[in-house]
């Protein structure tokens, strides 16, 4: 009998160190995790917060240097047609926004590559 109760103690003895160290674990796993989390969200307010502030300046910047939208009707002695001449100024409309840009004059840039160089870079970057 002496036998039994002494394998019977150190059973309890090892289920209880055993059971308290997975919950010891369990509390300092949880602990971390939650300092992490919180340091996470104070960089990604940070973050935020700077990104809020780069987008309001670039706005008010923009709003400042916005000129108007006019598009003179001259044609244009480089062989430009009228209607390119309409898709480019809309095209220019439409990436500066309504009425904020002036497109003054359209001129054919000359060839700065080799035609083989200027080949490949089309072949090379086309989509599939």
């Amino acid at each position: 009998m002496p036998d039994l109760t002494i394998a019977f103690t150190v059973l309890i003895t090892g289920f209880t160190v055993v059971f308290a160290v997975l919950i010891l674990l369990i509390f300092i796993i949880k602990i971390y995790g939650t300092i992490v989390f919180n340091a996470q969200q104070k960089s990604k307010q940070k973050k935020d917060a700077a990104l809020a502030a780069k987008k309001a300046a670039e706005e008010q910047e923009k709003a400042q240097q916005a000129p108007k939208v006019q598009v003179d009707s001259t044609p244009v002695s480089e062989g430009i047609s009228p209607q390119i001449i309409a898709v480019i100024a809309a095209a220019v409309d439409a990436m500066y926004g309504e009425g904020n840009v002036k497109v003054k004059t359209i001129k054919r840039l000359p060839q700065s590559r080799p035609v083989w160089s200027t080949a490949g870079l089309m072949d090379n970057t086309r989509p599939f």
